[in-house]
């Protein structure tokens, strides 16, 4: 990027699933004025917040960063969308258009960064932190420069002149004093003189030190004595002799440790260490241990979890082989007493068709007997014992012979037959019972010393024999367990004696170094080398404070210089505004410059000096407010950076006349960069339809799902 920045103005807006907006709409910007006009919650406001989210992203709807109270919980995306966020701003940029494009993708957190891509004449795209530095390079706004001079919200209409430092900030702005105001707070940011009170304290603090140790040089000494008195190394022991014994056992015992668990040789101490850096090592030495003896467990466990199945699996054949001997002798047993089921079955199918026989006889024999019962019962009735009651034949005896044959008894024969035949099914259904369950028992016992074999088999090496290979096999896991079991039981003594040898080693170390500084005559320290070279360090940051401190001053008298040049201009733009909107108001608006300790504020006084923010009606505040506004993008456009007005209901607390005389300065102002404005039918629009030109836009939006936007 070169050369000096391009006015760039936006052209179209586009958007979908922003806030209220389900789906995609489209609207286009005069190049002078564009009104949005409709009702409450028509989505005008959405479209303004929009652009501010396509050009500084999600900064905008934090209370925290925006100043804004009432944007604290605002959700961006459309609460019902099903697709993801975007807002796309054609622009008018060196060279033809671009299109900036925002994108936030669906169901993401509030604080997920959104995508951002530019595409700039002649194809070329920039995306992320390219775009943000591209709309830098231009002079588009930060947040605390479009809240000022670019847009008029309506959560905090009065803010630019009412809060001390948002009036300062836009005031600075339009003297031309912006980039020292920015140097001085950066500086003030840097706190140069707390920065050169640090650097005294510090050499104040040495300078206790060194007196300290004139008065007690062997209090460290006598202090790190008792701590491995406390160890069980007494003063006469604590010496350079048994510092080197320690660093020698701790290599020697750590040694065998690492070669057992598999360290390399890069992680195990070399013998030509000096204690220092044993110490050192020492303190990752349980870190390494455990990542290795991690494995070693998770691999003895399941070296346990197989020892216990293969001998469970060994254990449980030959109880089950006895049981299936016991299964088959049984069954062998039942079969040679009661025969085979088959032939069981084919005997109680006989009996069953001799019992459908009898009880077909029986039933043949009782028809046969109820005829009997009636014939008897006719001769009586006749009173002829001797006559047959249908030929009328002499018969003789045929009473007597018909009662014989009724009480002869040939039911109960039958009944006797069925009876024995019934018992006797019962039996082999008793038999065949017996049996099935014995073959039942008998097969699963079979298939599950089967089971029982097939998982044995399947813990053996291939081609072993089972008894033989169940013995070897658990002969070499028991082995590799005790083998295991000892790795991890060295390794788990060696690090549970490590902290304490380290402790001791790590106070020998310390005894060593205090024993050199008491040897050191306490006047001597300043001539040390490493309190030299800190000494140059303080004296360096001491003089870095008295030239911020210096720079500091430096940038607000300039400010100070180049604000009396500007003042003037500044206060004929604020008062030809604030004439256009407010036509009775007869105070003429001045800035002053008030000075403190550290910094210029600018207030806006009348003619008379008093200060106007603390006196005036809201419906005044409002329209000096605005004027100031105008005023500031004037200045803008007359140093050729990006301008363009967003004004978000704009009428609070203006009358009648007020709101003729904002429609006046809006439509002039609109002449020198683009003007937005969203607000509620009023006297307001009306004027400004009345002033409408050719070079104006003028929409009616409608609230309804879709948003609509329709062209007056």
């Amino acid at each position: 990027m070169s050369g000096a920045p391009f006015p760039v103005r936006p052209t179209c807006l586009e958007i979908e699933n922003f806030r209220g907006f389900r789906g995609a709409c489209s609207l286009d910007f005069a190049q002078d004025l564009t009104l949005l006009m409709g009702e409450c919650e028509a989505g005008k406001s959405s479209i303004l917040i929009a652009i501010e989210w396509c050009l500084l992203g999600t900064r905008i709807v934090s209370s925290t960063s925006t100043g804004i109270a009432e944007r604290g919980d605002w959700v961006l995306a459309n609460t019902e969308a099903t697709g993801e966020t975007r807002v796309t701003l054609t622009l008018v940029v060196e060279g033809g258009t671009g299109k900036l494009t925002r994108t936030r993708m669906l169901d993401a957190k509030r604080n997920a960064p959104d995508q951002l891509e530019l595409t700039l004449p002649g194809e070329q795209v920039l995306t992320g932190s390219e775009v943000e530095e591209w709309l830098e390079w231009t002079g588009m706004p930060n947040w605390d420069t479009w809240k000022q001079a670019f847009a008029q919200h309506q959560e905090s209409a009065r803010a630019r002149i009412t809060d001390q430092g948002d009036r300062s900030y836009l005031i600075a702005s339009m003297l031309g004093l912006s980039d020292y105001r920015d140097l001085s707070a950066m500086l003030k940011k840097v706190k140069p003189k707390e920065l050169e009170e640090c650097a005294q304290e510090t050499l104040q603090h040495l300078a206790e030190d060194q007196q300290r140790a004139r008065q007690a040089p062997q209090q460290e000494v006598n202090g790190i004595q008792a701590s491995l008195q406390r160890l069980n190394v007494p003063a006469t022991q604590a010496g350079d002799a048994e510092l080197e014994l320690r660093r020698k056992a701790l290599i020697t015992d750590a040694l065998p440790v690492g070669e057992a668990i598999g360290l390399s040789a890069e992680q195990l101490p070399h013998q030509d260490w000096s204690a220092t850096e044993v110490h050192t090592w020492g303190a990752g030495w349980r870190r390494q241990v455990d990542a290795h003896l991690t494995p070693l467990r998770q691999e003895l466990g399941n070296l346990e979890g197989n020892i216990r199945s293969l001998t469970s699996s060994h254990e449980a054949l030959n109880p089950k082989r006895v049981a299936l001997a016991d299964a088959r002798q049984q069954l062998e047993g039942l079969r040679s007493k009661h025969g085979s089921p088959q032939d069981l079955r084919v005997q109680r199918e006989t009996i069953a068709e001799e019992l459908s026989a009898l009880r077909e006889q029986r039933r043949e024999q009782g028809e046969l007997d109820s005829l009997l019962r009636e014939a008897l019962g006719v001769i009586k009735a006749g009173g002829r014992t001797d006559q047959c009651p249908v030929c009328t034949q002499d018969a003789g005896g045929l009473e007597q012979r018909l009662q014989e044959r009724v009480t002869s008894g040939g039911d109960d024969v039958i009944q006797n037959q069925l009876d024995q035949l019934a018992s006797r099914d019962s039996a082999l259904s008793s038999q065949l019972q017996q049996l099935e369950q014995a073959q039942a028992t008998f097969q699963g016992t079979e298939d599950s010393l089967a089971s029982l074999e097939k998982t044995l088999r399947g813990q053996l090496p291939p081609g072993t024999q089972e008894e033989a290979g169940v013995t070897e096999l658990l002969a070499a896991l028991l082995a590799q367990k005790v083998r295991l079991e000892k790795t991890i039981n060295l390794a788990d003594e060696n690090l549970a004696g490590m902290t304490g040898k380290l402790e001791v080693l790590g106070l020998l170390l310390n005894l060593r170094a205090a024993r050199e500084r008491a040897e050191h005559r306490a006047g001597d320290l300043s001539a040390m080398p490493q309190f030299a070279t800190l000494q140059d360090k303080i004296d360096e940051a001491a003089g870095f404070a008295c030239d911020l401190i210096a720079l500091e001053v430096m940038a607000r008298e300039l400010e100070e210089e180049q604000s009396a040049l500007q003042i003037q201009a500044v206060n004929q733009s604020i008062n030809h505004y604030m004439a256009i909107i407010s036509p009775g108001f007869e105070r003429v608006v001045s800035v002053h410059q008030k000075h403190t300790a550290t910094k210029l504020i600018y207030q806006l006084v009348d003619n008379a000096g008093e200060n106007l923010t603390g006196t005036l009606n809201q419906g005044a505040l409002n329209s000096l407010s605005l004027a100031t506004f105008f005023a500031g993008a004037q200045f803008r456009v007359k140093q050729g950076l990006p301008e363009f007005l967003i004004l978000d209901d704009p009428v609070q607390s203006l009358d009648r006349a007020h709101q003729e005389g904002l429609a006046r300065a809006a439509k002039e102002f609109s002449k020198l960069a683009p003007v937005i404005v969203a607000c509620l039918p009023s006297h307001f629009t009306r004027e400004l339809e009345r002033l409408r030109s050719t070079d104006d836009k003028l929409y009616k939006v409608h609230g309804s799902d879709p948003i609509q936007f329709e062209e007056l």
